[in-house]
Order: C-alpha cells, then sequence, then structure tokens
C-alpha cells in the first residue's frame, strides 16, 4: 500500500472520507487505525507490568480488609482475608498487613503468626518479605 505523498493527496483521502455514509466512514477509520497499529504507526497502549499491576491488586484486597474490621468487626475481615488467600494473585502485602491488623486490632499473637507462616510457605522467594517479617517477629 502506497502512501499519500505529500499533504494535498492526504487532505484528498479525508475528504473522500468525510463525503461517504457514517458507517462506512467508521469501517475506514477502524481500518486506517488498525493498518497505522500493525505497522506501530500510531503508539501502543501503555501497559503496566504484571507486578505492578499484583501490588494494585493486592492494595485493593488491604482496604477491603480494612473496611471491612471497621466496619463489621474482625470476623468480617476474617471473611475477606480467607477470600483473598485463596486467590492466585494476592501478594504477600495482603497477608502481612492482615498479620499486623491480627496483632495490633484483635491482639491474636498466635493467628499472626499462623498467618506469617502461611506467608512464608506461599513466597519463600519474595526477599523483601523475608526481611520485613524476620523485622517484625511477632512473639507473645
Amino acid at each position: 500500500m502506497t502512501k499519500p505523498r505529500n499533504r494535498r493527496s492526504r487532505i484528498l483521502c479525508l475528504g473522500l472520507l468525510v463525503q461517504l455514509t457514517p458507517a462506512l466512514r467508521t469501517g475506514m477509520c477502524r481500518m486506517v487505525v488498525d493498518f497505522q497499529r500493525k505497522h506501530r504507526l500510531l503508539p501502543r497502549k501503555r501497559h503496566l507490568p504484571l507486578r505492578e499491576r499484583q501490588q494494585e491488586y493486592g492494595l485493593v484486597y488491604i482496604v477491603y480488609i480494612r473496611f471491612a474490621l471497621r466496619a463489621e468487626g474482625v470476623d468480617a475481615s476474617r471473611a475477606v482475608f480467607w477470600k483473598a488467600r485463596k486467590n492466585k494473585w494476592t501478594t504477600w502485602e495482603v497477608f502481612e498487613s492482615a498479620a499486623l491488623m491480627e496483632y495490633h486490632v484483635a491482639k491474636q499473637f498466635g493467628v499472626a503468626n499462623k498467618i506469617f507462616g502461611l506467608a512464608h510457605s506461599r513466597f519463600p522467594d519474595e526477599v523483601d518479605f523475608v526481611v520485613r517479617s524476620d523485622v517484625l517477629d511477632i512473639s507473645e
């Protein structure tokens, strides 16, 4: 497919698009945009890396757990955490925040240690988590 050589031929092409019916014009515009995307003439949408998406997803669960704790109490926040830990996209930050909420709010040291143990078994390769959980070392 040849490109228009100068500005005048581009304007002529756009003039033809204006005279077409709206449905045909929409279809032609889609074809042009698809062609431009295929040949990288238009910038692609910026996609966040998977790790950033996972962190955002984990943050949503953390806020949801906090809301359940404030609105309905410890049992509701535990139920939300139970759903979160079953999900494969949950990050270690969710486990850490749930353990710290159990420690500080519910004063359940054993439950907090169990949550940290679950997180250690699920995220053994996360260096940040291992360092932070060793520094926090919750004990009765």
